[in-house]
């Protein structure tokens, strides 16, 4: 969602994935590219760690074709520090560039809980340029 005054400089950046929505923003700087998503949970198997890389390559993707020169990428990485995602969620900070902007904001702070209380996670929220 975005506000109806700024409809004439944002373009929506269509999305073969359904975890990913995505759109550019100009600015007088120019375009910004906005990506958020909802990565796949870690069920433990191998195909919830494929498609979590996969999802990762996509939005990477999305920021290579895009013609933005900055982007913010925001959402629930599912994934905690020590988790079996991290070493992924970690190379795709480092490939993209990004920096953290909510590491000390959200020290030791849960977002998310199963429904059986056992297991929790945070989102991530990063922001780069290319």
């Amino acid at each position: 969602m975005y506000r109806k005054d700024l409809a004439a400089n944002i373009v929506p950046i269509p999305s073969s994935d359904l975890r990913v929505c995505a759109l550019s923003l100009m600015t007088e700087c120019g375009p910004v590219l906005f990506v958020c998503f909802y990565m796949p949970v870690d069920s433990g198997d191998v195909e919830c760690a494929e498609n979590y890389i996969a999802t990762c390559a996509y939005i990477t993707a999305l920021c290579e074709d895009c013609d933005a020169t900055q982007y913010v990428i925001a959402g629930d990485f599912n994934c905690d520090l020590g988790s079996r995602f991290y070493t992924f969620f970690q190379n795709f900070v480092a490939d993209n560039n990004l920096c953290m902007s909510d590491n000390n904001l959200l020290s030791d702070v849960a977002t998310n809980y199963n429904n059986a209380g056992t297991a929790s996670s945070r989102p991530c929220v990063g922001s780069g340029a290319l």
